[in-house]
């Protein structure tokens, strides 16, 4: 396993035990906290203070998930926002690389048959010990 994937993993296991005790003292202070909070959505209203037993546990655990979601949405998307970085800064690379070698080929072409004509410098051979 990678190290990304490990220190992912502890992060993950970190935020859901901050949820969790979170959430434990959500439920404890539940209606001290939102006695005078109230949701509209579409006009209707619903106060928090009045949501209790199974109803705080849903909306406690919907929040956490909604967190969760968003989280593992936002983590996904920075990394292939950052892949999709590192590809186009391959390509350029490349595509500059390969346009340097056109532009120069031409001239390494004759460098090398230049240099394959020239004469070479052959070192004379010792001489025999009599």
């Amino acid at each position: 396993m990678s190290r990304a994937m490990r220190v992912f993993g502890w992060m993950l296991l970190a935020m859901l035990v901050v949820a969790a005790l979170l959430a434990g003292a959500a439920a404890v202070g539940w209606n001290e906290f939102v006695a005078g909070s109230k949701v509209t959505v579409d006009g209707e209203s619903i106060r928090l203070g009045a949501i209790e037993g199974r109803h705080t546990l849903l909306v406690l655990s919907l929040a956490m998930l909604a967190s969760f979601i968003v989280t593992v949405v936002v983590t996904v998307v920075i990394t292939v926002a950052l892949l999709a970085s590192i590809v186009a800064i391959l390509a350029t690379a490349l595509s500059t690389a390969l346009t340097l070698a056109i532009v120069a080929s031409p001239f390494l072409l004759i460098g090398w048959l230049v240099w394959r004509r020239s004469p070479r410098a052959t070192t004379p051979a010792s001489p025999k010990a009599a």
